[in-house]
């Protein structure tokens, strides 16, 4: 609401400790999220990876 992301936020409540990340960010903290990307683009193969790995 600060506007301090640009672009669409996804928000997943079920994940309480993931907290606002941007894909930039991602690579470092959830690398095989990340290499489920498409050219830095998020994909469907990544979001189950996601809830795989995130807490």
């Amino acid at each position: 609401m600060a506007g301090a992301l640009a672009g669409k936020v996804i928000v997943y409540p079920a994940l309480h400790g993931l907290g606002l990340v941007p894909l930039a960010e991602l690579a470092s903290r959830f690398p095989s999220v990340a290499a489920k990307f498409d050219s830095g683009l998020w994909t469907a193969a990544a979001e189950p990876e996601r809830f795989a790995v995130a807490e």
